[in-house]
């Protein structure tokens, strides 16, 4: 029998031997070791010695010039730098280890140098490139040449434009290279045009998907760099449009994925308005759709159209803008790529931003029935990557968005029970603070118009509220916990369901009144379940949570709605504004009205609690003066808003008539409304009862007023009565510094006999009389101030009218007789009204 020849193997003496070589050995020694090793057929045996790399590179580096020797070596390395080899990645390497890494970036470029003109050694040279890139070791050795290296691979791009090896292995070579080159070699790559060698080889091999992928991957990582995507946008060399002809051009997934990365690059500050007029989201749809079983490819096409989600919203032709939504497909990748996480996660982003871009347009398509079985997909998301919490947490959230503004779509939710596998979920990740916030969101909304089991309610309490206090210093966390805590508090639904009662069907498809429960499951009604709820609140602490958060983060406008929200729901509890009270709940209150100003919803809602809040103590000086300042603020709110001024001013006229049980309270708003000069103010609180006879540092109010040359201040002020002394000293330092137009009032003030209504001036002693004094002498009669357009007057019309519609019954009823003896008592502090009218100090109610 004769026996087949074997194959030469590589012993250790031929590894041995390339240890051993000389720069005056034989060449064609060297080249018949060399050819015997190319010849085995167990790579094993090479890639096992740690030496072979060190030898070959010695080969290339003695033998420079012999191009047998240096193509066989080059075929070795290309064999031997398998990327998931460990001599590529080993931590700790020999002396001649050490002489290769040094020697190997320029041993290649002296090749690619030496061989400018043959094509077959640079191809290698480059692969051997590329291999040494995925190595950190030789990687940052050829970071040390990132210009000669790039240079050399552009200029074997250039000479053999028609080469498919030589274009394909650079590519690949500068897509991992340009990964970790700096930015400014990145734009100075750029500037001098070197990257046109790109392009030229995704325009001259566009039918082959390898070398265009791997050249739109390094286009695009140019394009992360500021000043390259301004010119590639601006250029005559359109990058977008390179990108669309490469999808359109070749049917293929990893070119398409490509591209769309590209796309995404390009759409960076502002560039995807310049996208979106030329119909790049039809494109990436178009792709989307015909490789709908390609994972890799519906992540990216998705993230693409969301990153144009904000141009696409902006268009003005509904009917395109509508032609590219991609809801549809996205639902159809959940369902089919339910075991990629990466499908699933970037799935849910996708319906994020959709949602949140076209909320009009989605609410109408949800009302047209469209897209109901959404919400189930998204769940079901969530069910099979309850482990991932990154997946989780972000479908949590592409579900909150779907389920915003469907109440039937949140009511099935609770019905199956999706608020207790929340909660549950929320207390198996508790160390995880994206996870806790993302629950307390995502219950804020499903809860809303839902219907609870009671049973759930403490332990749901307990875990928001232990999330709170682990996780108290991050204002994004008490946010989310206290939209969830209100949620629960202000239940709208008549009856809670049973724990029984778990519905079924798909979710959107149950009407309201499959979310009814039948009378032998209904616990409580309304009434009782909300009285039920407040008084766990209340047992659970939920008071002082709210305060603590609102006190820590008092800048944070979302925090302090949410907690004044929650304070209001809750005052109805018996005992609640007690607690309130105790935990400082006031202050609170008055620190959100100082930090935000002009936020409307907070300023109603701490009216509000002010109104029920106040009547329960006698405040002090200090917190009445700043109650009187915060209040008044508030009615000048919003001067252009007539809806909002009439709301906020039957709240302020509310909270005013309350601190107008306050004596301190009255005079302090004079006081300060004389000082600032407020004429309004001050008549609005001279009609209330103020006490006129303040002093305002070393002067009364009307002297004050009449030194500051406040001439329409000072006649409001005449109209009630001062003594006398107050008149003769304000009248004293107008004669001696004006103005001259109050003395005429002074002196009508003076000198009028309230009996006889007739006026004497002999008692003044004075030593002339002035033509312009005459005016108010001889007209005393005229008072434009009581005309009923006054705005103070219309103020403390108000007021008194919230005082007779509030509890305060027997004391708006003494306060009216007082008041209405003082009129009839007081000179000019009345005028002619209708018999059905009823009066106080001067004003019709």
């Amino acid at each position: 029998m004769v026996l087949p020849m074997s194959r030469p193997r590589a012993t250790p003496g031929l590894l041995t031997s390339l240890t051993w070589l000389r720069a005056d050995q034989n060449p064609s020694g060297v080249a018949r070791t060399l050819r015997r090793l190319l010849s085995t057929p167990r790579e094993s045996e090479l890639l096992d010695n740690e030496e072979i790399t060190n030898n070959l590179l010695r080969i290339l580096e003695t033998f420079s010039g012999h191009a047998d020797i240096e193509k066989m070596a080059l075929c070795l390395l290309c064999r031997v730098l398998n990327p998931d080899h460990f001599v590529l990645n080993k931590s700790r390497r020999s002396n001649a280890g050490d002489f290769a890494d040094h020697c190997a970036p320029r041993t290649i470029l002296k090749l690619l140098t030496n061989y400018i003109l043959e094509a077959e050694i640079p191809a290698m040279g480059i692969q051997v490139l590329s291999f040494l890139c995925k190595s950190e070791v030789f990687l940052g050795l050829i970071l040390q040449y990132p210009v000669d290296v790039f240079t050399a691979v552009v200029v074997m791009m250039k000479t053999f434009p028609n080469n498919e090896t030589i274009q394909g292995r650079s590519c690949m070579f500068l897509n991992m290279f340009l990964q970790k080159v700096p930015e400014c070699e990145l734009a100075l790559f750029v500037e001098n045009e070197d990257h046109l060698v790109l392009t030229a080889a995704v325009r001259g091999f566009a039918h082959h998907p390898a070398i265009v992928c791997e050249a739109l991957s390094a286009l695009r990582i140019l394009a992360l760099v500021d000043d390259n995507q301004e010119l590639f946008m601006s250029s005559s060399e359109r990058f977008y449009q390179l990108a669309v002809q490469a999808m359109e051009v070749t049917d293929s997934a990893p070119v398409a994925t490509a591209a769309c990365c590209l796309l995404i690059a390009l759409s960076r500050r502002g560039f995807g308005k310049l996208l979106v007029l030329h119909e790049v989201p039809g494109v990436v749809l178009a792709v989307l759709r015909n490789h709908a079983h390609d994972g890799t490819l519906q992540s990216t096409a998705l993230n693409c159209l969301s990153k144009l989600a904000g141009a696409i919203s902006k268009l003005e032709e509904d009917g395109i803008r509508e032609s590219w939504w991609w809801v549809t497909e996205a639902s159809q990748a959940l369902t089919l790529h339910r075991n990629n996480s990466l499908v699933q996660k970037s799935t849910c982003e996708a319906l994020v931003t959709f949602f949140h871009e076209w909320p009009a347009e989605v609410y109408r398509a949800r009302a047209a029935g469209q897209w109901l079985s959404l919400p189930s997909d998204v769940y079901l998301t969530m069910l099979v990557y309850e482990d991932d919490v990154d997946v989780f947490c972000t479908a949590l959230k592409a579900l909150v968005y779907i389920i915003k503004d469907s109440v039937p779509a949140r009511r099935a939710l609770t019905m199956q029970g999706a608020h207790t596998f929340l909660l549950g979920w929320m207390s198996r990740h508790k160390m995880r603070l994206e996870a806790q916030e993302a629950v307390c969101r995502a219950l804020g909304v499903l809860l809303r118009g839902s219907a609870v089991m009671v049973e759930d309610l403490s332990g749901a309490l307990s875990r928001i509220t232990f999330a709170m206090l682990q996780y108290k210093s991050m204002a994004a966390m008490q946010h989310a916990a206290l939209q969830a805590l209100f949620a629960f508090c202000s239940q709208c639904e008549a009856t809670v369901c049973h724990e029984n009662d778990t519905g079924n069907g798909n979710m959107l498809e149950n009407s309201p009144d499959d979310c009814k429960v039948s009378p032998s499951t209904l616990l409580l009604d309304h009434a009782s379940y909300q009285k039920v709820v407040k008084k766990q609140y209340l047992v659970e602490g939920i008071p002082r949570f709210t305060l603590q958060a609102m006190n820590t983060f008092i800048w944070d406008g979302g925090i302090q709605h949410e907690g004044l929200g929650m304070l209001w729901a809750l005052s109805s509890a018996e005992g609640a504004l007690e607690i309130f009270l105790v935990l400082g709940g006031l202050d609170s209150v008055l620190h959100a009205m100082q930090t935000h100003p002009s936020d409307k919803g907070i300023q109603v809602l701490c009216l509000k609690l002010l109104e029920v809040l106040i009547p329960l103590r006698k405040w002090g000086r200090t917190v009445v003066s700043l109650l009187a300042e915060l209040v008044t603020h508030v009615m000048r709110l919003y001067p252009d808003d007539v809806e909002i001024n009439v709301q906020l001013l039957e709240l302020s006229a509310r909270c005013i008539a309350v601190l107008t049980l306050h004596q301190d309270f009255v005079d302090q708003i004079l006081l300060e409304a004389c000082v600032e000069g407020d004429a309004d103010v001050a008549e609005c609180f001279l009609l209330l009862g103020a006490n006129v006879n303040q002093t305002a540092g070393h002067a009364g109010i009307l002297c004050m007023v009449c030194e500051r040359g406040d001439v329409h201040l000072a006649q409001r002020l005449l109209t009630f009565h001062f003594p006398e002394s107050e008149l003769r000293i304000a009248l004293t330092r107008c004669l001696q510094h004006g103005p001259m137009e109050l003395v005429g009032s002074l002196l009508c003030k003076l000198g009028l006999d309230a009996t006889s209504g007739v006026i004497s001036l002999a008692g003044l002693q004075l030593d002339n009389l002035h033509p312009d004094w005459l005016g108010p002498l001889l007209v005393p009669e005229a008072k434009p101030h009581l005309e009923t357009t006054s705005i103070g007057k219309a103020i403390a019309k108000e007021i008194l009218q919230q005082r007779i519609l509030s509890e305060k019954a027997e004391w708006t009823m003494g306060m009216k007789e007082n008041l209405e003896e003082e009129v009839e008592e007081e000179d000019g502090g009345g005028y002619l009204i209708d018999g059905n009218d009823t009066v106080y100090a001067g004003i019709v109610v």
